[in-house]
């Protein structure tokens, strides 16, 4: 089903917003690899995967996302959970 956007702004009806939660952290402590030895295997920046893990990485290519998957045999289910976020009162 298709919901216009021009139907949420005429009633003025809040859309939730949403946040992806990393869980590298948790994938790579169960499998004992560290950021370092991830980003050997992946190619990608010590940094990058840095912030991969600790959540804080915004606009990652799908290269990126896509090593991390292929190399620790997962997929981007396994890597994020999608979070709804609190509403802030107005």
């Amino acid at each position: 089903m298709i919901v216009s956007m021009k139907l949420f702004k005429k009633e003025k009806i809040k859309m939730p917003k949403y946040t992806l939660h990393s869980n590298l952290n948790q994938i790579i402590q169960e499998r004992n690899i560290t950021i370092r030895q991830l980003s050997k295997d992946t190619g990608i920046s010590f940094e990058t995967i840095r912030r991969l893990v600790n959540g804080s990485a915004v606009n990652l290519s799908r290269h990126t996302l896509a090593q991390v998957c292929v190399v620790l045999d997962i997929t981007l289910d396994d890597l994020f959970d999608i979070i709804q976020l609190e509403e802030q009162p107005n």
